[in-house]
């Protein structure tokens, strides 16, 4: 799972990745910090939320909507917590159409990964706005 602040601070965490398998290199590479896990909710693991900022938006995303991310969101309640629907998945798309709606009823901004890097940009004159445009198309 993946998390970003509104300090543009990444955060990967990894789920039993001596099973399942690190994360990808490529997104890796550009990680501020990766919190190995075992539990479901990132926030019940030891020091994890001293590892974000006291306030902020935090972006999420990730695999296994209806597991780690679900409950890792549910954790992070009471912050700004943005889900981009976009990036996230499970094996089943009902578990995850299920766990989208259930983050969005409990407080859970539903957007999309086009809708954050927009509002990141702020504007038409950013002159990254290309390189985002085409991320997002």
């Amino acid at each position: 799972m993946l998390l970003n602040c509104s300090a543009c601070r990444w955060l990967f965490t990894e789920q039993n990745a001596k099973g399942l398998g690190p994360t990808v290199r490529e997104l890796h590479a550009d990680a501020a910090d990766t919190a190995q896990k075992m539990g479901f909710d990132a926030c019940r693991r030891r020091g994890f939320l001293d590892r974000l900022p006291a306030r902020g938006d935090i972006v999420v995303c990730g695999g296994e909507t209806h597991v780690c991310v679900l409950q890792t969101v549910f954790g992070l309640l009471g912050r700004q917590v943005f889900l981009a629907r976009d990036a996230v998945g499970s094996r089943r798309l009902e578990s995850k159409e299920t766990a989208i709606a259930r983050m969005g009823k409990n407080g859970a901004e539903v957007v999309t990964t086009g809708m954050v890097l927009l509002e990141w940009l702020g504007t038409a004159e950013d002159p990254r706005l290309r390189e985002v445009l085409g991320l997002v198309k």
